[in-house]
């Protein structure tokens, strides 16, 4: 619920890593629910002003987090396996403040190809059906931009990407794995990597009955799971 968010965002000292859509969306959802913390946005690139919001920029704005309890991490920010490790517990993100908080049932589905069709399909399928959902995420909504909309009776449709599964301590009530193929891997130490990042969506799942895994497991692209043929 968003009263258990607010609680447990406040008098934290936050810090907002990244400065693009997500980013922006976390700092509107901080300000419009006046949120007693102090709080920062670090970006690599310069920011423009911000009111009552200090600002670190330029190559070394990853140097200062441990100064702060909570770091929200925007997807289009990489950190290191060792900057993950070394901040782990207080490292999260819309996506895992959202599964943590929101309520609803949540069905998230990522995957390197097929993530967008397959939930704008199961988001319209549900629609059609009378069912209240929404679909956000990686697709282009951030979850924070509907958490005050999001009910209990909500199916939630998730598409969520490498980046945002990576460091998740929260699994959607049902869990979606398509393919895990060798791309982005500019962005991982090794495909195992990259394939480790998908596959945390399950990681903290309540009912294993609602995994469902379509991968195969291979450094090959475009192989096919023989159990789908």
């Amino acid at each position: 619920m968003i009263s258990e968010l607010l609680d447990f965002l406040t008098t934290k000292k936050i810090i907002i890593v990244g400065y693009g859509a997500e980013g922006r969306s976390t700092l509107k959802f901080l300000e419009q629910h006046k949120v007693q913390s102090k709080i920062t946005v670090a970006d690599k690139n310069i920011i423009e002003e911000l009111k009552n919001v200090e600002i670190i920029s330029g190559a070394d704005y990853l140097n200062n987090l441990d100064s702060y309890d909570l770091i929200i991490k925007s997807p289009g920010v990489v950190f290191s396996n060792e900057l993950i490790k070394k901040h782990s517990p207080k490292l999260t993100s819309q996506v895992d403040l959202f599964l943590r908080f929101a309520p609803g049932l949540k069905i998230g589905i990522t995957g390197t190809k097929g993530k967008s069709t397959t939930s704008t399909l199961l988001y319209e399928m549900l629609k059609a059906d009378g069912k209240k959902t929404m679909l956000i995420g990686n697709i282009g909504t951030p979850c924070f931009d509907m958490f005050s909309e999001t009910t209990p009776e909500h199916l939630v449709v998730m598409e969520l990407s490498s980046h945002q599964t990576q460091t998740l301590k929260h699994s959607p009530d049902i869990a979606v794995l398509l393919n895990v193929f060798p791309e982005h891997l500019d962005y991982y130490e090794s495909f195992e990597d990259y394939e480790r990042a998908k596959r945390n969506i399950f990681a903290y799942i309540k009912d294993k009955n609602n995994i469902f895994d379509f991968s195969l497991t291979s450094n090959e692209p475009n192989q096919t799971n023989p159990s789908l043929q």
